[in-house]
Order: C-alpha cells, then structure tokens, then sequence
C-alpha cells in the first residue's frame, strides 16, 4: 500500500506548505518567505538627520551695541565708546545723564544750577547763575551796574564806579579830569563818599 506522504531523492517526506525538516528548522514554501525566520522585526530607522546642506541655525540673541536698534533701545551705534552721541546702555546722551560727552564741560547728573557745573559747563561768575557761593549774578562782565566782579552787590569802595549813584570809586574817575570839572589843571581826585574831589585842581597851573 503506498503512503500519502511523498518522499524526496533523499528519502525525506515533503508536504505541500511550510512544514519542518528533521533538524526542526522551518521552511517556506514557494509561496512564503525563504529562510529561516530570526523572531526580530526590523523597520526602516530614522536618524533626525536633514538633508545635506539643509542645515538651521537660530538667529543670535540681540544686545546693546550690535548695532541694530530694537524695540527697548534708543540708540545703537554698534560700539563701545561711552561719551558719543549714543551711550553704552545704548540711551541717547544728554545733559545730565552723568556721562561727560563730548562738547560738555561737565556732567553732575542734576539739574541744580546753584552747584559748580550749570547745563554741563563749569559755573563762572556771570554765567547768569546765582552759585552757592556767589551773592548776585547778571549774567554780564558790567562792573558798573548793581552785580560787580566777584558776584557781590556793588558798594562805594569797591573801586567800581556806579552808573546813576557814584561819580567815581577809587580810581575809576569814568575818565574824567580837572579839566572836565572846569580847570585848566590839575589832578582830580575821589572821596570817601563816591563823589569827584576836585581840592587838586586849579586854574592857574603848576596847582
């Protein structure tokens, strides 16, 4: 009686399918896949990794003096130098700020024009100012008015004659002479009290 199983040239029994060879290794059949199966899937990896030469780099962080001016600055002139029109911190520079710029003479960073330094210039008698030191300033070099060299209110004596209330002061005779008061000769002179002393003047001279 003949088997319903086939054998091969070998003498090893076949099937139709997939079946298992006498070392216990599965096989395919012409319908299925070849050789043996290892248990593992694979799948396709992916790395992350673009396209060659599509590389993207984040724009740099903006900063004070890169020379672009963003939303929270006032300036950017792109440097270092802190006493141009454009401050480190990137502010504009004006007086007052503290900064010694260029065309000041100085920088206190207030607006009190009593102390030494007046709109970033240095506070001279006649600038216009009254200093903590100074009793009057006109704002002029006028020693003939009521303010007088050295800030101080003007008074007989001080060698300043007066416009309106002294005819002389020491030796300021406003030019006059003798010969202005009347004489022919002589040497006019001042008092005490502001006034011409005319005692060294004469008619007939030597007086």
């Amino acid at each position: 009686m003949s088997s319903a199983t086939d054998t091969d040239t070998d003498g090893l029994p076949t099937t139709g399918g997939a079946g298992t060879d006498p070392l216990g290794t599965t096989t395919a059949t012409s319908e299925g896949s070849s050789g043996p199966s290892s248990g593992v899937e694979t799948e396709a990896s992916d790395t992350g990794t673009s396209e060659p030469g599509s590389t993207t780099t984040g724009a740099p962080d903006a900063f004070c003096t890169d020379g672009t001016v963003d939303s929270t600055e006032e300036c950017d002139d792109g440097n270092l130098i802190d006493h141009d029109l454009c401050s480190n911190n990137c502010l504009l520079a004006q007086c007052g700020d503290g900064r010694l710029q260029d065309g000041e003479g100085c920088d206190d960073a207030n607006d009190d024009d009593s102390d030494s330094c007046v709109m970033c210039a240095v506070a001279f008698c006649g600038d216009g100012f009254l200093s903590v030191d100074e009793v009057c300033d006109d704002g002029n070099g006028s020693n003939s008015d009521g303010c007088v060299a050295g800030c101080v209110p003007a008074s007989c004596g001080d060698g300043f004659a007066r416009d309106g209330s002294e005819e002389c002061d020491g030796d300021d005779l406003q030019g006059m002479g003798c010969v202005d008061m009347g004489f022919e000769a002589g040497m006019l002179a001042c008092d005490a009290k502001c006034g011409f002393d005319t005692q060294g003047c004469c008619d007939t001279p030597p007086c």
